[in-house]
Parts: structure tokens; C-alpha cells; sequence
């Protein structure tokens, strides 16, 4: 062995504090595979090997897109999260539930103890296991709403910090930080409007934005969609919808802004955007060049003009028009009815209508 080897220090030289750290370290993940080989923490319904709780470490194999994260915040992530399920509506025994929803509350609450699991061999202050934990959970938790189950009412909605609501109550506009949810409140109650989502932190690449109706107990899912921070981002708000649950992992910043059609820049010659954008498209039916730097993806939403409570609906989901490759400069049509065209795309583009 050369001088510059060392051998492993043996029985005798490993010290009590040593031998401690090791036991500390370890003991947690035997005690848990003993447990599991006989069954304990498993779902009630028998489960195959595939859908067996994978180790911790293959959870977090691939951490690199994940922001750095503090363990301090990472705590208070897991608090979040598991108030989050705990305000969940669902009783696994029950005759109603299925195998599907009872494997998505089991994974939801395997993602609980996986970050406690992850928060406790956290190493230099690293809690980025455990913001990937809670993001695969709520991922289960996102399918079991949509399933139709619902969240306890007991749990009350927060509006978030730095609202305008206070004293500017025209402008529907909420700025939050991290998960909330909120009691909206809009300027035409009976007819669907918009609701513009913008993310304020460079490092956070998306949030998830669920659209939630009150009932007698509990709210109840209508729509999920991701809001993307490189394009613009709208969404439309049907007039049954009256709350939004914010899922923004990591602690991002976001702002939630009520946008009505008269607060949107019509489309009669020209219009442009740095990142995507939305126009009133008034020139139905017109020949226009479109330019593109990046893709881009048009969307149309039909305008809604209903007089009495909107149940039409086309006012209340994007249609996908057509996608067009970077470098584009071609002619197009307009839509041949007036509507709101969003353009998602993350660099400059313009439409300039032809006379």
C-alpha cells in the first residue's frame, strides 16, 4: 500500500461520535425496508412490486432543474403540504373509493413521509430532495382532485399579501408567495372573464393554477393548468368558479391579476409582444402578416357577452388555432368572430393587418 493510501480505520479506531453518526444515518432506512417487509405503511388494497414505495435516494436521482432550497424553508414546505392533505375530503376505506384514488392518496401521503424522510438526512443545508418530494405528491394530489375529490371548507382561503383589494378595490389584483388559495373577487359576477397569471422569480419555471367552486362543505375542482413564466399566461375564469388555489413550489412569487375584455388592447391594425401576449381581435375575418422569433402557439377564446349567468362552454376554454415555427413571417386569417387570441410564445412576435 503506498504512503498515499490510507487503509478504512478499523473496529477499534472508529470513535463513539462516529459510530453514532453512522447508526443515526442508517437505522431510519433499515427499520422502515423491516416494517415494509411485513407490511406495515403499505396501502390497504394489496399493491404490486411496481407500486411499492421506491428508496428515497431513487426519488431524488435527478435534482439538477430543482432550485437550491433551504432546509428552514423546506420545513416549512412540508407544514404546507401537509395541511394541504389533511384538508383533503377522501376516506380510502370507503365502499365509493377507487383502486385508482386510493393509489393517488396513498402516493400523496408516501411524498409526506419521503420529504420528513428527505428533511432528515438534508446535508449542508440542502432541502431540494424535499421540494421534489412535495412536487411529485401534489402531482397525486392535483389527479385526485380532479377525480372529484374535494377539499374541507374547515380550512379557511386566505387572500394573499400585498392585495389591492384594500384601498384599490378596482383592481383585482393579488401578488402571494408559495401555496394559497383565494376568494375571488371580479368586476361582472354572472359572465366569464380572464385571469392573467405572471411569475415574479427568475428561478421558477411554472405554477400550477387550479380553479375551485365553493359547495354546502368543501371546494370542488373545475380546472388545473400550468402557467408558464417565459409567455403570457391567461386564463378564463367562468362565473361559477370562486376560488384559486395557487401551487407554487420553492417559495416563487406570483401575481394573479382579474383582466376584463375592456382591458385588453384590441386588434384593429397591428399589434406586438415582447413574450407572448393576448389581443381583442376586431378585425374578424382580415388578412394579416404574422412574424414569430420562437414558436408559437395561437389560442382563441370566444368572447363571452351573456347577459344572464354564462353556461356556454366555449367562453370558457382555449381552442388551439395553430402552431407556427420560429423564423415564421407568412399571411394568415383572422378569426371570422371577435374573440380574444392569445399568443403563447417566449420572444417577440407582431400581426400586422392587411388593408
Amino acid at each position: 500500500m503506498s504512503s498515499s493510501e490510507q487503509a478504512p480505520p478499523s473496529r477499534a479506531e472508529i470513535s463513539p461520535e462516529l459510530l453514532e453518526a453512522i447508526v443515526a444515518k442508517l437505522l431510519p432506512g433499515i427499520v422502515a425496508e423491516q416494517l415494509a417487509a411485513l407490511g406495515i405503511g403499505s396501502p390497504t388494497s394489496v399493491a404490486s412490486a411496481a407500486s411499492a414505495p421506491a428508496p428515497l435516494a431513487d426519488a431524488v436521482l435527478s435534482l439538477d432543474s430543482v432550485p437550491p432550497v433551504r432546509t428552514r424553508v423546506a420545513a416549512e414546505v412540508i407544514a404546507a403540504y401537509e395541511a394541504e392533505l389533511a384538508a383533503v375530503v377522501f376516506d380510502p376505506e370507503a365502499p365509493s373509493a377507487t383502486p385508482e384514488a386510493r393509489e393517488l392518496h396513498w402516493t400523496a401521503k408516501r411524498a409526506l413521509d419521503h420529504a420528513r424522510r428527505a428533511l432528515a438526512e438534508a446535508e449542508h443545508d440542502d432541502g431540494r430532495a424535499v421540494a421534489k418530494e412535495i412536487a411529485d405528491g401534489r402531482e397525486a394530489l392535483d389527479d385526485l382532485r380532479e377525480s372529484g375529490v374535494g377539499t374541507d371548507l374547515t380550512i379557511e382561503p386566505t387572500t394573499a399579501p400585498g392585495t389591492a383589494l384594500g384601498p384599490e378595490p378596482a383592481a383585482y389584483r393579488w401578488i402571494g408567495r408559495d401555496d394559497q388559495t383565494i376568494a375571488l373577487d371580479r368586476p361582472a359576477t354572472h359572465r366569464t372573464t380572464f385571469i392573467a397569471v405572471t411569475i415574479l422569480d427568475t428561478w421558477a419555471p411554472t405554477v400550477k393554477v387550479h380553479l375551485l367552486e365553493s359547495g354546502s362543505r368543501r371546494l370542488k375542482h373545475v380546472a388545473k393548468t400550468t402557467a408558464d413564466r417565459a409567455t403570457a399566461n391567461l386564463i378564463p375564469l367562468p362565473p361559477n368558479v370562486t376560488h384559486v388555489r395557487v401551487d407554487a413550489n420553492w417559495r416563487a412569487r406570483w401575481e394573479l391579476r382579474i383582466v376584463d375584455l375592456s382591458d385588453i388592447s384590441p386588434l384593429a391594425t397591428t399589434a406586438s409582444g415582447p413574450r407572448g401576449g393576448f389581443v381583442h381581435c376586431t378585425a374578424v375575418g382580415a388578412r394579416a402578416i404574422l412574424q414569430t422569433v420562437n414558436e408559437l402557439e395561437f389560442h382563441q377564446i370566444a368572447v363571452c357577452d351573456c347577459t344572464e349567468l354564462c353556461r356556454n362552454a366555449s367562453h370558457q376554454q382555449p381552442v388551439r388555432l395553430r402552431w407556427y415555427a420560429e423564423g415564421t413571417r407568412m399571411q394568415i386569417t383572422l378569426p371570422e368572430e371577435p374573440c380574444v387570441l392569445w399568443a403563447k410564445t417566449s420572444a417577440g412576435w407582431s400581426i400586422d393587418v392587411l388593408p
